[in-house]
């Protein structure tokens, strides 16, 4: 389990520093580098295994695009200067390391999911597998009939009910393709991956961590604020002297995470995502909001 990134010099990470539990949702506008984070925990991973210059090949470059070169990693890289990246980790390792898809049940969280069962189904002609759900009093639908958003629920389900599956899991924007009613059931499905830290990791409660980012206000609404690092773009000062704009993570006032911060963010830095857009057209009446 990561619990302690640090990175100077990779891609808009300057001088970043963040602290990580079992579950951490990074919030964040558009644009703003969140995806970053999760560049930098891959790049270390395939450090691990590969030469430096295969490694960063196998990361998502400057254009979006992975099989780049080294400088797509640097921070400015293409200009003449000093290049240096700098990366630290603490992490927590297990002493020893090591379906029934159990999904139906789940899949009856959705609104407006009637799951009958689940079951897959051998096609010998095409010999292909195929997934098959039966709404209930409704028909046989296979995967392909199924909407993104069900299918992405699904899979979910299914990694819970791996107890091999172990490690760190970085997912970019759960929230894509789910009804805003369904939220709930992902989230908490989500924070269900991670491992119980009251409990000792074991084959009930495996040994994994996740971690997201996302822009929807419904699902910062959702987190617990001590899970919930917020990402924006601060002052920095380069070795040259110039004043660059770089991405920082903030932690949430008084939560544990705030130890070896700085600075951190209330419910005044996150108006946007806890309140209705300016110019909303459609709102529930004070009455019934409050």
């Amino acid at each position: 389990m990561l619990t302690r990134l640090e990175v100077r010099g990779f891609k808009n990470l300057l001088d970043t520093r963040a602290e990580f539990g079992p579950f951490t949702c990074i919030a964040g506008a558009n644009g703003i580098g969140k995806s970053n984070v999760f560049d930098a925990i891959e790049f270390l991973s395939y450090l691990a295994s590969d030469p430096l210059v295969e490694a960063s090949q196998r990361v998502r470059g400057s254009a979006g695009m992975r099989g780049g070169g080294v400088r797509d990693l640097f921070w400015d890289g293409y200009r003449d200067h000093e290049r240096r990246i700098d990366l630290a980790v603490e992490m927590l390792v297990p002493a020893e390391v090591e379906d029934d898809l159990g999904a139906a049940g789940r899949l009856s969280d959705l609104a407006g999911v009637r799951v009958e069962d689940l079951t897959v189904e051998l096609n010998q002609v095409r010999e292909v597998f195929t997934l098959v759900l039966r709404e209930r009093g409704g028909p046989r639908l296979p995967a392909r009939a199924l909407s993104v958003g069900t299918l992405r629920f699904l899979a979910l389900c299914v990694l819970l009910e791996d107890p091999g599956l172990t490690g760190l899991l970085c997912m970019e924007e759960p929230e894509n393709g789910i009804h805003p009613a369904n939220l709930p059931s992902v989230m908490q499905l989500v924070r269900d991956l991670a491992v119980d830290p009251s409990d000792a990791p074991d084959e009930t409660n495996p040994f994994r961590q996740v971690i997201v980012n996302t822009h929807a206000p419904g699902v910062v609404q959702l987190c617990d604020p001590s899970d919930l690092p917020l990402a924006e773009l601060a002052p920095h000062r380069t070795a040259e002297g110039n004043s660059v704009r770089a991405r920082t993570l903030l932690p949430f006032r008084d939560s544990w995470r705030t130890q070896s911060a700085s600075r951190s963010f209330s419910e005044a830095d996150v108006l946007s995502y806890l309140t209705a857009p300016i110019g909303a057209q459609l709102q529930l009446p004070m009455v019934l909001a409050g």
